[in-house]
């Protein structure tokens, strides 16, 4: 074979290469794998009560670049047993699709009548990328929530107290009939406020 000819074939063959290295790549591998994260939005340390309906838990699928991800598949798993609560009927068990801003959310809850911590365990996916996420929950007693209820402050009637015991407490004054031209209130008078009441006591 002479020399042009073995040249010929050589130049056929460097062009050929790179037609036949993108034959042997499969369909689709020249998009680049994009990284999901999963972002709890609103659910994470939720506090429920026992048999009570609950606000859903939301997430947000975002890429490598923290972008949201539309389309992409999200399942929310609860717990088959223990302390948890379902979807409709029932159901510990719902998949949806995020939207433009790639969120996801789960229907209102139902809570079970089994007290303590759970989990949700959320799996967002898109073609080949996967993440998933933990949600933490618990479910409280109902005495806890009554607990909660009596012990805790209620601003309005703290207010309403001290304007009142302030209105009784120029009354006193003004009202004792003195002549002293600086009147006081009684050395001995005590006031006292607490939420919701005012105590008032005289001379005595």
């Amino acid at each position: 074979m002479r020399i042009d000819q073995w040249l010929s074939c050589i130049v056929v063959v460097a062009l050929l290469s790179p037609t036949l290295r993108a034959a042997e790549q499969p369909a689709g591998s020249s998009e680049p794998k994009v990284e999901l994260r999963v972002v709890a939005l609103d659910g994470e340390g939720a506090v429920q009560f026992l048999g009570k309906p609950a606000g859903p838990v939301v997430v947000e699928v975002r890429d490598d670049s923290e972008m949201p991800v539309q389309n992409a598949r999200v399942v929310f798993q609860f717990p088959g047993s223990g302390p948890g609560g379902s979807v409709s009927n029932g159901q510990t068990r719902f998949e949806t699709i995020t939207n433009r801003q790639g969120q996801a959310s789960t229907p209102p809850l139902q809570i079970n009548n089994h007290p303590g911590k759970y989990q949700v365990h959320v799996t967002a996916s898109r073609k080949d990328s996967v993440a998933s996420l933990v949600v933490h929950q618990r479910v409280a007693t109902n005495e806890e929530k009554g607990v909660k209820e009596k012990h805790g402050v209620n601003w309005t009637w703290v207010a309403i107290a001290a304007g009142a015991a302030t209105a009784i407490g120029l009354a006193v004054l003004f009202g004792t009939g003195s002549s002293d031209p600086e009147p006081r209130l009684p050395s001995d008078t005590t006031i006292i406020i607490q939420p919701g009441t005012v105590s008032v006591g005289g001379p005595k």
